[in-house]
C-alpha cells in the first residue's frame, strides 16, 4: 500500500510540474493515468486529479470541460 501511494503521490507531483512548465497535454496524461490504472486511489487523490484536469481545461479555453471535472470533484 505504502509503494501505491508513493505511485499516486510522483504522479500526481509530475503532472503540477508538467503542468506549471507549459506541457498541458503531458500533464493531462499524467492525470488521467492516475485515475484510470489505479482502482484504490482514494478520494482525496481522485478529487486532485479531476480539479487539476479542470485547471488544464481552463488553461486549454474549454470552459465546458473544465465545469464537468470541477463537478466531478464536487459529486464526491
Amino acid at each position: 500500500m505504502r509503494k501505491e501511494i508513493g505511485k499516486e503521490n510522483d504522479l500526481l507531483t509530475l503532472g503540477y510540474l508538467l503542468f506549471k512548465s507549459g506541457k498541458l497535454e503531458e500533464a493531462e496524461q499524467f492525470y488521467r493515468r492516475l485515475l484510470h490504472e489505479n482502482s484504490e486511489i482514494d478520494k482525496l487523490n481522485i478529487s486532485y486529479c479531476y480539479q487539476a484536469l479542470g485547471d488544464l481545461a481552463t488553461e486549454k479555453g474549454d470552459y465546458d470541460e473544465a465545469i464537468v471535472r470541477r463537478s466531478q470533484t464536487l459529486d464526491l
